[in-house]
Parts: C-alpha cells; sequence; structure tokens
C-alpha cells in the first residue's frame, strides 16, 4: 500500500497537485482572514467581502502557483519560467472570475437555500472546496502548461 501510495506521488501531476493544495491553503486561509475582516470588522456585505477575499487569494495564487507550483526549467543553471507572460496573468485573474462567479452561485445557495445560512465559515469552505478542483484543472492545463 504505501508502495503504490509513494509511487503515485512520484507522478508529476501529483506533486503538482500536492504544491497547488499547498498553495490553496494558504489562499484560503488570506481569503477567509480578509472575508471576514471585511465583513465583520469593515461591515461589508457578504458579496463584496466575498469578492475582495477571492481576489486576494487570487493574486496570492498566481504568484505562488507561477512560482512554486508549475514547472520550471534551468536555462544556463537559471531557473526560467516558461510562463511568465502578462498573457498568462491575464488568462489566471480570468479563470479566477470565473471561478469567483460561480463561487457567489454557489455560496448564495448555500446561505439562502439549505439549513447553512447562519454557518457563514462552513459555507465559505463548502464553496472554495468546489472552485479548488476547477481552478486546479484550469490552471494546470490551460493556464501554467507547458509546451
Amino acid at each position: 500500500m504505501k508502495q503504490i501510495f509513494f509511487r503515485y506521488l512520484n507522478h508529476n501531476v501529483s506533486k503538482e497537485f500536492v504544491k497547488f493544495i499547498i498553495v490553496g491553503l494558504i489562499n484560503t486561509i488570506l481569503n477567509i482572514l480578509t472575508f471576514y475582516t471585511c465583513f465583520d470588522y469593515l461591515s461589508l456585505s457578504i458579496h463584496t467581502s466575498f469578492i475582495i477575499g477571492f481576489l486576494v487569494g487570487a493574486l496570492v495564487g498566481y504568484f505562488l502557483n507561477h512560482n512554486f507550483t508549475f514547472k520550471k526549467l534551468k536555462l544556463n543553471g537559471q531557473r526560467f519560467l516558461v510562463f511568465n507572460t502578462p498573457i498568462v496573468l491575464v488568462k489566471y485573474m480570468f479563470l479566477q472570475c470565473v471561478n469567483m462567479l460561480i463561487g457567489l452561485l454557489i455560496l448564495s445557495l448555500l446561505i439562502n437555500i439549505t439549513f447553512l445560512s447562519t454557518m457563514i465559515l462552513l459555507c465559505q469552505i463548502i464553496t472554495i472546496s468546489f472552485t479548488t478542483i476547477i481552478n486546479f484543472t484550469v490552471s494546470k492545463f490551460l493556464i501554467f502548461k507547458t509546451k
């Protein structure tokens, strides 16, 4: 069982996914802290707080995924980022905006339709879980793909 697990972890996508989850945890913490700061201390609406938290997480996520998660090449002993172009940032932020809209929809459904309306943090965590899967798949195969 242990050998199967480590063989699986040695696969490139698995390593990237583990790194992506680490980056995602950092983003999630920043997202939630920003969300609660905006919602509880600045008295912004739940949707405005969600958008601000999501965008803070998205920007941090871009830089961490850009420099940590996805492959880098070595050129003359120096690390060279294959995707170091402004167009990648635009694509990534577009993905984040789509994810944000999906997240707003899920959050609204959870708050307005389910019994979870008083559990804002749980709704936020459920929402982030769904958007993480979309985010990794699109980032890996479309945004940060290597040629």
